[in-house]
């Protein structure tokens, strides 16, 4: 990856990532973590003296524009032209008297109320109701699925599922 990819990864002007490289210049730790979150590295990793990582580095996005959604009680598959993603994200719209059917698979997985209100059931503890501006983190295979709260006519949440590494 060159400077000028980095810079455009990451904003930094090239002129001040060249400082950086001939130790005229340090980096804030914001920018520091915006250059290690592009190299999909912990930003601890830039100061090891070893590099544990052999594949390459990726510089990617895709934006996601969403015109309504003709049906509400659909899910929406989001950034579906990025391959080889760590996270899927998935928008979910909950209407009256519908349940999420359970999907089984590993890995961990946060969901965030965007509107309305929800029940969240897992396997494990009793249902826990989230509100707008909420969020719950939990292991994949606990979750069995998500019901509306009581005289709440839709919701709507973004569910961001990881594989579990192997």
């Amino acid at each position: 990856m060159t400077l000028r990819d980095m810079s455009a990864c990451t904003q930094i002007p090239v002129s001040t990532l060249s400082k950086v490289e001939h130790n005229r210049l340090t980096l804030s730790f914001d920018r520091l973590n915006a250059i290690a979150n592009r190299l999909g590295i912990d930003v601890t990793d830039l100061f090891s003296p070893h590099s544990t990582s052999t594949a390459p580095i990726l510089c990617r996005r895709s934006l996601e524009r969403l015109n309504p959604v003709r049906d509400p009680t659909a899910s929406l598959a989001l950034f579906a032209d990025l391959t080889h993603k760590r996270m899927t994200p998935t928008l979910i719209h909950l209407r009256t008297n519908s349940t999420t059917p359970p999907v089984p698979h590993t890995g961990e997985q946060l969901l965030f109320i965007l509107r309305g209100i929800i029940d969240v059931h897992t396997r494990y503890y009793t249902p826990t109701r989230l509100t707008a501006g909420e969020a719950i983190y939990l292991d994949s295979e606990m979750l069995l699925h998500l019901t509306l709260a009581p005289n709440i006519p839709e919701a709507q949440l973004l569910s961001i599922h990881t594989a579990r590494s192997a």
